[in-house]
């Protein structure tokens, strides 16, 4: 009696597994993704299963293919993995995913190059442009739906290049090399970046109450050449933001 209730456990447990894994990734992006992504963040042209798909995501207007497929390395934590493959024009990342159901996302080993072309629909914008790559360097990060995970950990490496602003008497800037560090701290994250003296010429930072801050530092007008006034004090600009304003709008 006890091995027949086991076998019929056993079969049922089979059979939702085998009902999710042919459940088509549409119904799950627009069930479980969507409802928890940012206003600014879409989910288009969504095709496959849960094990194996593709979609676009869609960023400021900007599609971003994404394709993955599922792994065995969440099954111990509670979650489901994928692996991902992230194409942008010539850029290209790839990244190991971690879901947990109706709560935190993880990435993990995020690596490869986001060049030019991919850069300058972002910037556009600001009223900027850059010309360059940026190389990303084992990032990993993590962020819930209600702001109690937040964390970020690797690097970026800004290859050198020039940017500028469109419509401005400034055409164009000469950058060196650059590289931003993002660690976890307490309430967030924060990122610092610096040039090849280790100069701090900007800062950033997220915590979870989704207040962001930005600071440009005095050294980034003398390496930069920025067309900004230096005061007194090593920050020559600051802005602070929160992005739960900016997903309402």
């Amino acid at each position: 009696m006890i091995k027949s209730r086991s076998l019929v456990l056993l079969l049922i447990v089979l059979y939702g597994l085998f009902m999710v894994f042919l459940t088509p990734a549409q119904f799950i992006s627009r069930q479980f993704l969507a409802p928890i992504l940012p206003a600014t963040i879409q989910l288009q042209s969504v095709s496959g299963r849960i094990w194996a798909g593709s979609m676009d995501v869609v960023v400021q207007g900007e599609l971003v293919p994404i394709t993955w497929r599922m792994t065995p390395q969440g099954i111990g934590r509670g979650m489901l993995a994928f692996d991902l493959q992230i194409q942008h024009d010539s850029s290209q990342l790839t990244a190991n995913l971690m879901y947990r159901p109706f709560g935190s996302i993880m990435l993990a080993s995020i690596a490869g190059t986001i060049r030019q072309d991919s850069i300058e629909p972002f910037l556009e914008p600001m009223n900027t442009y850059a010309e360059g790559s940026i190389e990303v360097d084992n990032l990993e990060a993590s962020w819930s739906p209600d702001w109690s995970e937040l964390s970020a950990d690797g690097k970026l490496m800004w290859s050198g290049g020039t940017v500028g602003l469109l419509r401005s008497q400034v055409t164009s800037v000469a950058t060196p090399p650059l590289q931003a560090n993002l660690r976890s701290i307490d309430n967030g994250i924060e990122a610092r970046v610096t040039d090849q003296n280790n100069q701090l010429l900007f800062f950033a930072s997220l915590d979870k109450e989704a207040q962001f801050i930005f600071r440009v530092f005095k050294a980034s007008v003398s390496v930069l050449k920025l067309p900004l006034r230096q005061g007194g004090g090593d920050i020559v600009f600051e802005m602070k933001q929160s992005l739960h304003d900016i997903s309402k709008e």
